[in-house]
């Protein structure tokens, strides 16, 4: 999505509307208990003021801070976020080309990643090596192959696990050609992660992966934040959007006590599984956070990055997926406060103030 595409949805009115209506409907879906606090809204309102004189709205930090009790005066509204800060700090110009999981080899060879069998790259087959194959080619491959396999699409930025599909049997593995005819969009086919013990043991079925943020200040690459993601029972996914699970994953990899549903409610365990969150510490968490930060180094046209990372049964990390479009910032602020914790002024105002300069100016909420 370039700017042009995102501004030109976004027109100043279409701005107000539509972020006022996903604020609605997080509050309507949570149902958080709000406190009265005018001090506490008061000062957040002066702080507002201070970055954008039009900007009054601080009904994003109160939905923070009624489901984490964290009265923080920097958290991101959702709106100055995607409408500044994320284009600000993200080139969405370039963008579609680093997401594609069909070039994750290509950028990052040297990481693990799932086993891919096959490639469906503009309405074509390519093997794992990306050279182009027939039909034959590719329908020879897949019946080689054990499965379970996991088919997703490649290039995606609206999230919930649409269109991934997990393959276990053998009509599942004749169906997959006929398919990918079908769509118009790219897929990679990889062989099922199985993944280390502390994350199995709350979803089976789904992959669960830590969701960490990376931010370039300067020449400088530091870790923001971990959530970790679980699925529901019979899920292959962990989306948020699609149902699942997320928990604030601390500095040494140890769970916090309690997460949050789909619809931010607290819970203190998962829901199907009934295993709780308190005393797990997930192995290979300090590898998967420096991966993060060494790889971040290497894509100098993107600030703010937010990897999915899964760990192996050798609590190795596995790089799952880049996100740079539409990166989700709820979570990370709910589960551990303002997304650039003491960066977080300066981040807004510089976003702003930048964004002011161009024909996208924020006169208006």
């Amino acid at each position: 999505m370039t700017s042009d595409r995102l501004y030109s949805f976004y027109s100043k009115r279409k701005r107000a509307v539509h972020f006022r209506n996903l604020l609605k409907k997080y509050k309507r879906e949570s149902s958080p208990v709000y406190e009265n606090d005018r001090s506490y809204l008061k000062q957040v309102r002066k702080n507002l003021k201070s970055i954008h004189p039009y900007y009054r709205n601080t009904r994003w930090h109160a939905f923070y801070q009624s489901l984490n009790n964290r009265k923080e005066l920097w958290y991101v509204p959702e709106d100055i976020y995607y409408l500044a800060v994320e284009p600000y700090l993200v080139n969405y110009d370039l963008a579609l080309a680093y997401v594609d999981k069909n070039n994750y080899e290509n950028l990052f060879g040297d990481l693990n990643h799932p086993e891919t069998v096959l490639r469906y790259m503009k309405r074509k087959f390519h093997n794992s090596s990306i050279d182009p194959i027939s039909e034959a080619e590719a329908k020879n491959i897949i019946q080689k192959t054990t499965y379970p396999l996991i088919v997703k699409p490649t290039i995606s930025s609206s999230g919930g696990g649409r269109n991934v599909r997990l393959l276990s049997s053998e009509s599942d593995i004749k169906n997959l050609i006929p398919f990918l005819k079908s769509c118009t969009e790219d897929f990679i086919i990889q062989k099922k992660i199985e993944q280390n013990s502390q994350l199995s043991r709350f979803n089976s079925t789904s992959l669960n992966t830590l969701r960490i943020l990376t931010f370039r200040y300067g020449t400088d690459i530091l870790y923001l934040s971990t959530v970790a993601r679980f699925g529901r029972a019979n899920s292959i996914t962990d989306n948020k959007a699609g149902g699942g699970i997320f928990i604030s994953v601390k500095p040494d990899g140890s769970l916090n006590n309690f997460g949050y549903s789909q619809n931010y409610l607290k819970i203190d365990k998962h829901p199907d599984s009934l295993k709780p969150f308190k005393g797990t510490v997930i192995d290979g968490f300090e590898k998967a956070v420096m991966l993060c930060i060494t790889r971040h180094k290497r894509l100098p046209y993107f600030d703010l990055i937010s990897w999915d990372i899964a760990i192996d049964e050798q609590n190795e990390p596995i790089m799952i997926e880049l996100n740079l479009i539409n990166q989700e910032i709820n979570f990370h602020q709910v589960a551990n406060g303002p997304l650039f914790g003491d960066y977080s002024e300066e981040i807004i105002k510089k976003s702003i103030t930048e964004m002011n300069k161009s024909k996208y100016a924020l006169t208006s909420f």
